[in-house]
């Protein structure tokens, strides 16, 4: 009853802080197994600092990269918000698009709610 239950068609935001990559690996793998990527038109990765392997040898974003090969929609891996220095303040809830290319961008097409 507590399980995380997203609209279809929604913009997922993912972000986390000091996960290694496997971690990483497996928060994905059970989101794919509950069904909550399937109802995701596409997905929003924030920076995951703190999160490549010690010695660099395995990085969060190679993880994420591989992972959304099997992702149908787009991906976009950077946005600063979440546990970052100066973090991106992202209304939750409300109409958004990703703009994907070689500039990728999320664009928030409504005010938030207080």
């Amino acid at each position: 009853p507590y399980a995380f239950d997203p609209p279809a068609g929604c913009l997922l935001l993912l972000e986390d802080v000091n996960e290694r990559p496997y971690r990483l690996d497996r928060l994905w793998t059970q989101l794919r197994l509950a069904g909550i990527l399937d109802r995701a038109a596409g997905i929003v990765l924030a920076d995951f600092p703190g999160c490549d392997e010690p010695g660099g040898e395995v990085a969060a974003r190679e993880v994420f990269a591989e992972l959304a090969r099997s992702f149908a929609g787009p991906v976009v891996f950077g946005l600063p918000t979440g546990h970052t220095a100066v973090p991106l303040t992202v209304p939750l809830g409300v109409r958004a698009r990703i703009l994907a290319g070689s500039r990728p961008a999320v664009v928030i097409e409504e005010k938030g709610t207080e």
